[in-house]
């Protein structure tokens, strides 16, 4: 059996630590601010599904909560109202056209049931317009 003479240095070696940023270079942005920067739109290809589905969600946060102020409703409307209410199909249509959020995350938001209730009423929406449109 072979021994070494050598100790073993058991402790660690201290970390450099980081230096503050160079004057006139922007601080460090906290995560959470860099989420809402992200949810003004902001996203560039490399950021995480997670922020792009965060700043979607925000954004079409932002829409319902201005729609239902110009609608004179609160939350509670949401749940009073029809499924398949006008206003609210096309609240739903709006924000499938200005966002990425997913027809489940909006039907849930906006009380509109299961998920195919809210597809097949963006649907009828759909062809109604385009005929409306073609026989113009």
């Amino acid at each position: 059996m072979i021994t070494s003479n050598k100790k073993v240095n058991s402790k660690k070696q201290p970390q450099p630590q980081s230096q503050p940023p160079a004057r006139g270079t922007p601080a460090p942005v906290p995560k959470k601010a860099q989420t809402i920067k992200l949810g003004d739109g902001r996203l560039g290809k490399n950021h995480a599904g997670r922020w792009r589905r965060e700043a979607a969600e925000a954004k079409a946060q932002r829409i319902i909560e201005r729609e239902l102020k110009r609608e004179g409703w609160n939350e509670a409307e949401l749940t009073k109202r029809a499924k398949t209410d006008p206003v609210k199909t096309a609240l739903a249509a709006r924000i499938r056209e200005e966002t990425t959020v997913t027809i489940r995350w909006l039907a849930r938001r906006l009380q509109m049931g299961a998920r195919q209730i809210l597809n097949a009423e963006l649907y009828r929406r759909r062809k109604e317009h385009e005929h409306v449109n073609s026989t113009v």
